[in-house]
């Protein structure tokens, strides 16, 4: 890059090094950088150059996560939402309670990648965030304006309702937040877990394992007979996700233990309800 250009920060600087020079791509090349837990006002950067448009930036997120975007805000704010979220932790985790559905919440945020901001607004709120991508500047203007209006306190109290639990051991981090998110809007909890050695060490809770195949440390096929070796996991429903194909693949997972298993490309409802129906059989062998 010129030194005679703009005062930019050491990301920016490696961020545009690496940018195609396609508009869309430039889009898409923000979204991987948010994924890899870039800073959201990284969007607006480009938005201010004229390096991408608030469609491209919205087709880059659909065709990546599925993540919808959202713009004008305010007309989607519910009044009842904007009291589930302390302002406080919209301010700190740059989101906006839009509105409710059942037992979700629909969320705009200048990151719907983060999931730590995601878990805290299902704790906080007792619903499952559906997330949406808004600039940062539209989130930050109407949180005071908004979430403010009424205190966090007059939410109503809601009963608590265990869900069933699913670990999810996957290597592929975006891979791994799809299938969480997925399970939380079918009404799961989900766990997850890098490798086969993680998703061992948070078995304990589990109403269900959904295992990739291929990955580091203890791979799924391994991670399946760990459980099945064990009195105390060896009931545990496992489901396998995998790029495995094959009939031979298929054959030596089943007989190693596996109840069920799905190849990707996944289809997010099919899975959930394979994923209810091992539960169901679960509950009933019980």
């Amino acid at each position: 890059m010129e030194s005679g250009g703009p005062a930019r920060t050491t990301f920016e600087d490696e961020w545009l090094a690496r940018a195609v020079t396609t508009r869309l791509g430039v889009a898409r090349q923000a979204v991987a950088w948010l994924r890899a837990g870039g800073r959201a006002h990284l969007s607006e950067s480009l938005l201010a150059e004229g390096l991408a448009t608030k469609d491209e930036l919205s087709r880059a997120l659909l065709d990546e996560y599925r993540i919808r975007t959202i713009s004008p805000v305010r007309e989607r704010v519910g009044k009842f939402a904007a009291t589930l979220v302390p302002e406080s932790m919209c301010r700190r985790r740059g989101l906006l309670p839009l509105s409710t559905a059942e037992d979700r919440l629909e969320v705009a945020m200048a990151n719907p990648l983060d999931a730590e901001a995601l878990e805290d607004v299902r704790s906080v709120a007792g619903r499952t965030p559906v997330p949406f991508y808004c600039l940062p500047s539209e989130v930050s203007a109407l949180v005071g304006s908004i979430s403010g209006a009424a205190a966090p306190a007059a939410a109503p109290a809601r009963a608590a309702e265990r869900r069933p639990c699913v670990v999810v051991a996957e290597d592929d981090a975006p891979t791994r937040l799809l299938l969480r998110l997925a399970l939380e809007r079918g009404g799961c909890e989900a766990i997850e877990a890098a490798d086969g050695r993680e998703a061992l060490e948070r078995i304990a809770r589990a109403d269900l394992l959904l295992t990739d195949l291929n990955m580091p440390n203890m791979d799924g096929a391994e991670l399946i007979g760990r459980l099945r070796g064990d009195a105390a996991t060896r009931g545990l429903p496992v489901i396998v996700l995998t790029s495995e194909s094959d009939d031979l693949s298929q054959q030596r997972v089943l007989e190693a233990g596996a109840d069920d298993y799905i190849v990707k490309p996944y289809k997010a409802p099919l899975l959930i309800a394979r994923v209810k129906a091992a539960l169901r059989r679960r509950a009933a062998a019980v």
